[in-house]
């Protein structure tokens, strides 16, 4: 997910430290989950992260871009059901969700909102 935010350094460079932000900070349990091969954390903090990007999405003026929770894979084209393990997740990915702890999160920027999450 973070990598498709890539080009918004160059297209929306004044968004894109927020995204960052929220990426490194409000998505890392979903990562932390993911590696812990925790479902049931996967779904609470799924669930919270997607309320997370819909605050957002209308703080910042985009209430047109609503995220939804999918009852299926998008791609059907991709066999989820080959096994996996949490290691097969991107190195980057990993690290943000390892380094993301309760007491290593930066606080936001002054004048912030806590509900107002980037959006690149």
């Amino acid at each position: 997910m973070n990598g498709a935010m890539s080009p918004a350094k160059v297209t929306k460079p004044n968004e894109y430290p927020l995204w960052q932000s929220f990426y490194e900070e409000k998505f890392a349990p979903v990562n932390k989950a993911i590696m812990a091969k925790d479902v049931a954390a996967f779904e609470k903090e799924y669930t919270a992260v997607i309320k997370e990007c819909n605050a957002c999405h209308a703080a910042m003026g985009y209430a047109f871009i609503k995220v939804v929770k999918q009852k299926a894979p998008s791609d059907q084209g991709i066999d989820y059901k080959v096994p996996s393990e949490a290691q097969d997740v991107p190195k980057y990915a990993r690290r943000a969700a390892l380094r993301a702890t309760p007491y290593s999160r930066k606080p936001f920027p002054e004048g912030f909102a806590a509900f107002h999450f980037p959006l690149a």
